[in-house]
Parts: C-alpha cells; structure tokens; sequence
C-alpha cells in the first residue's frame, strides 16, 4: 500500500512539472508572437515614417520651385487680367487694381466680353485682341479670374500666342489646362497661390 502511494505521487509530481512546462511553453509562445507582431508594427511604422519624410520632402521641392515660377511672374513688365471685373468687391477687379497699384495702370490689361473701362483702361473683349496690345509677349504674365472650362480655353490661346508665364487663381485651376501648358514648357502657377497675397497687397487701392 505504502509502495502504491509513493508511486501514485511521483505520478502525480510528474504529471504537475509536465504541466507547468506546458504552461510555461504556451506563455513563451505567446510571449514569441507579441514580439514579432511588435516587430511587423515598427517595420511597418518604419516605413510609413520613410513615406510620409519623401512625401514632406516632394511637397517642399514642389513649393520652392513654385515660389521660382512666381519670381519669374513677377519679372514681366505687362500683364493680361483675364477675368476682370468692374465691380470693385470681385476679385478679378482686385487684381487688376493690385497689379496697376505694384507696375502701373498701363501695364494691365483687363479682358472682359463686355469691354469698357475698367479702373480707367479699356478692357479687351478676348484673348487675341488682348495679345495684340502687347509688343513682346515673352515679357507678358496673364492672370485669370475664370471657370476652369474658360481658364482652359483661355490657356489655350495665351500660350499659343506666345505667353510663358500663366498664373491660375484659386477656383480658376484647370488639368487640362495646367497639361497643355506644361507640354508646352510655359510657366504655369497653379497650385492655389493667391496673387494678392504675394504680392502683399490683400486690399488695392481704389483709384
């Protein structure tokens, strides 16, 4: 009887280690896939970080280029306001007078379909009529205050007739355009620059 117990209870001793083995094994697993899950989540942070940095990057050489288009804009003598208005509360009225207010009145020209003065110079009814007020077109910067399907047939001609330097206000983007114009190696602004606040005029002066 005696014999039986001691063997019953070394089984049972046995039985328990195994046990506690099993238990311990089943954390170290446990403790194994956290670690690797932990592993896969900082690669992929890793990486994520690595995509986010060369998109910040991509999104800085974009606007330092940019601000080089907007430099280049700013270095014509002449400038075409297609869009112009003669209310004077419209934004295409306050590039006109903004532009007349950094280069002079003279060296705008308004174009509206209706013609008439506007901030005391005659607007031209198109496109064409306005480039053939100008003498050296390469020296001309067009700005437009349109509907994107205006803006892209407006484009169209500018760069056509020789303009380089073209600059889409907000509202006025258009892809087809901005396409027509890169394939045409033109100086295209149009990534949402506000042309009064580069300028640093918000509010022209009413003349």
């Amino acid at each position: 009887t005696t014999t039986t117990t001691t063997t019953e209870s070394s089984l049972i001793l046995v039985r328990h280690r195994y046990f506690q083995l099993f238990l311990f094994r089943c954390r170290f697993m446990e403790g194994e896939i956290e670690v690797v899950e932990a592993t896969v989540a900082s690669k992929k942070e890793e990486g994520a970080g690595e995509e986010s940095s060369q998109q910040l990057q991509q999104e800085e050489i974009g606007r330092f280029e940019m601000e080089g288009l907007i430099q280049t804009f700013f270095k014509c003598n002449r400038f075409i306001v297609v869009g112009a208005s003669v209310n004077r509360d419209k934004f295409g009225n306050k590039v006109v007078r903004a532009l007349q207010e950094s280069y002079g009145k003279e060296s705008v020209i308004p174009v509206n379909p209706k013609g008439g003065l506007i901030e005391g110079v005659e607007s031209s009814e198109s496109v064409d009529d306005a480039l053939s007020r100008c003498e050296d077109v390469s020296k001309v910067g067009a700005s437009l205050i349109t509907k994107p399907s205006i803006t892209e047939a407006a484009v169209k001609k500018l760069v056509d007739g020789g303009v380089t330097n073209v600059w889409t206000q907000p509202g006025a983007e258009s892809s087809e355009a901005h396409e027509y114009a890169k394939a045409n190696n033109v100086n295209m602004i149009d990534d949402g620059s506000c042309i009064l606040r580069k300028l640093g005029i918000p509010e022209p002066k009413t003349y």
